[in-house]
C-alpha cells in the first residue's frame, strides 16, 4: 500500500536515454527522486540505484541470473518491499532414446551462432556458442519438446514441421531475455 501510493505520489517512471553495451540492460529510469538502472548478462544480474539529492547510491551485483532491482532500492529506501521469490517449479519425465536422439544436432542460434545439441544418457545437452561464456548444460525434459536446464534458468522449446522432423528450437534464456529462435542445420 506505503509503495503505490509513494508512485501515485511521484507519477510514472521516466526512461532516461540508455547507454551503449555488450549486457543485456534494462532502460535506465528515473523514479521518485531515484535514477535506476538494471542489467546483466547470462548468469548474471545487475542494478545500480542512486538518490542524486542525497548524493548516495547502491550497486547491487549477483553472480547467478535473476532480478536484483527490488534489492537496490530497498537499500536507499526501506519504505519500498523486497519482491517475493518464486522459483519455477518443474517436473521432469523421461523420454524414448528415438525421441531424444531426434533432437540432435546443431543448430544455428539467429545473432548469436551455433549451438550444438548433444545426448548424454538420458538427458540431452546444450552447448551454448562460446561468446555465451556458458559451459554445457544438461536438459531435462518437461514435455515431449519442453526442456530446462538445472543450472540456471534457461529453457529450450523444439519446433517440428508437420511431419514431426525438427526444424529448429526456441532458446529461453533466463531472466525474460527475448527468445532466441534456431534453425536446424
Amino acid at each position: 500500500m506505503q509503495r503505490l501510493a509513494a508512485e501515485q505520489a511521484a507519477g510514472p517512471a521516466r526512461p532516461v536515454a540508455p547507454a551503449p553495451s555488450n549486457f543485456d540492460f534494462e532502460p535506465t529510469y528515473f523514479w521518485d527522486q531515484m535514477i535506476l538502472h538494471d542489467g546483466g548478462s547470462l548468469g548474471f544480474a545487475s542494478s545500480v540505484a542512486w538518490l542524486p539529492q542525497q548524493r548516495v547510491g547502491v550497486v547491487v551485483l549477483m553472480n547467478q541470473a535473476g532480478n536484483v532491482g527490488d534489492i537496490s532500492r530497498h537499500l536507499l529506501k526501506p519504505s519500498l518491499p523486497l519482491a517475493q521469490v518464486s522459483r519455477a517449479r518443474h517436473t521432469e519425465i523421461a523420454l524414448d532414446a528415438a525421441t531424444l536422439d531426434s533432437y540432435v544436432g546443431r543448430y544455428d542460434l539467429e545473432d548469436e551462432g551455433v549451438t550444438t545439441i548433444a545426448r548424454d544418457g538420458a538427458l540431452l545437452t546444450i552447448e551454448l556458442p562460446a561468446s555465451w561464456g556458458l559451459p554445457k548444460l544438461s536438459l531435462h525434459a518437461e514435455s515431449p519438446r519442453e526442456f530446462f536446464a538445472t543450472e540456471l534458468p534457461l529453457r529450450v522449446t523444439f519446433e517440428v514441421d508437420a511431419n514431426n522432423r525438427v526444424t529448429g528450437m526456441l532458446v529461453h534464456p533466463p531472466r525474460s531475455q527475448r527468445t532466441i529462435p534456431a534453425k536446424r542445420l
